[in-house]
């Protein structure tokens, strides 16, 4: 997840987040624009009640919106200023003298949607303008709901299109179902796999392969809840303990499932330990990059090329998002450092072969690691 903000036009302030989602454009843009569900879907929403809607379209549709501020209830009417589907649309609303634009807006390719949410605030004449001089201070708590709105519609798309499918047809597909009670279950995950591991001379055991995936999908939107948006906030010890536990033994599924040549199982599993990782190691590039990897090499093998490029992508935005060219200095490097340099390179150029137009882009950074990867 990728977040910024910046303070423009004096005291007018825009606050911006987005979030990668694993779905269709279609599936992102459904859930983003159910507007009258909204109370159901996001957390921070505790009540919708629509005034107006249009004959046809977004345009036009005004509700009364009710969120939790500061620990009391706060309504503000909002209307939807302009529409195009699959990409944004925009609503408006006006408060004490202040004008709210907000714009949630859609890119990326399926399997790699970018939902991004974009907060104006404007205020209207100069006694307005003063009010809102604090309000500066305020963007960190307007960041933090756009990003609990982001997370819980990924949650809410990603848990209804977890499935186990090479190809995106209909048929032969397994889904797999949340199946948790809201809490962390290391021992049953372990056990699951101790199970399975057990019978590895048995090649009946797909109904047990298929219960501890179910099971994995429920613990990975268990623990998002839990994780409490770390390291952006606080995590208890037990979560961040937990978490850690259950991404090695997603890597351990993962491993038992490429030894039974089940390549859209260990595509699964490979993309449940890079999400638990991320929840809990997110600021650990040498935890991360090597699980995307790993997700974006299974999905090749199963012909999902444009998911795997944007796992490859991923890896080497984040190497530049990070900050972490100074690896490439002449200062010793360790081995976490190596092995940062070394899958990036690797994401580079499976991008460059993907995706010959990069080639001039990615060849710099390819021959920086090259280079420092000779040296001790």
């Amino acid at each position: 997840m990728a977040c910024s903000w910046s303070v423009i036009s004096g005291i007018n302030m825009t606050v911006e987040a987005s979030i990668t989602i694993n779905a269709t454009k279609a599936a992102v843009w459904t859930a983003t624009t159910d507007i009258a569900r909204f109370a159901e879907l996001l957390s921070g929403v505790e009540k919708i009640e629509v005034v107006e809607r249009p004959a046809n379209g977004l345009v036009g549709l005004k509700w009364k919106e009710t969120r939790i501020l500061f620990g009391k209830p706060a309504t503000v009417e909002k209307w939807i200023t302009e529409a195009k589907e699959l990409d944004r649309y925009t609503t408006r609303a006006e408060q004490d003298g202040f004008v709210f634009i907000t714009t949630n807006r859609i890119s990326g390719s399926d399997g790699g949607v970018v939902l991004t949410g974009i907060h104006e605030t404007r205020p209207q004449g100069f006694a307005a303008r003063l009010k809102a001089l604090p309000m500066v201070l305020s963007k960190g708590i307007i960041k933090k709901a756009i990003m609990q709105d982001l997370n819980d519609i990924k949650v809410a798309v990603e848990s209804k299109g977890l499935v186990v499918n090479g190809k995106g047809q209909d048929t032969n597909t397994t889904t797999y179902p949340i199946d948790h009670n809201g809490s962390l279950d290391v021992d049953r995950a372990q056990n699951l796999l101790s199970d399975i591991l057990k019978q590895r001379e048995r090649d009946d055991i797909r109904p047990l392969i298929d219960e501890a995936l179910n099971f994995l999908v429920g613990q990975l939107h268990a623990l998002q809840l839990l994780a409490n948006n770390y390291p952006a906030n606080p995590i208890s010890a037990d979560v961040w303990m937990n978490g850690s536990a259950l991404t090695m033994i997603c890597d351990g599924l993962a491993n038992e499932l490429a030894r039974r040549k089940l390549p859209d199982q260990e595509e699964l599993a490979t993309r449940l330990a890079a999400g638990m990782a991320c929840q809990v190691m997110a600021h650990y590039p040498q935890e991360i990059f090597p699980r995307v990897f790993r997700n974006s090499h299974c999905r090749e093998a199963i012909d999902q090329i444009s998911e795997a490029i944007v796992g490859y992508n991923a890896i080497v935005c984040d190497f530049r998002a990070q900050e972490l060219e100074y690896l490439l200095e002449d200062e010793e490097l360790d081995g976490d450092g190596r092995m940062i340099l070394n899958v990036t390179a690797q994401a580079a150029q499976r991008l460059v072969e993907l995706r010959p137009d990069r080639t001039l882009e990615l060849g710099s950074l390819l021959s920086a690691i090259h280079l420092r990867l000779e040296k001790p």
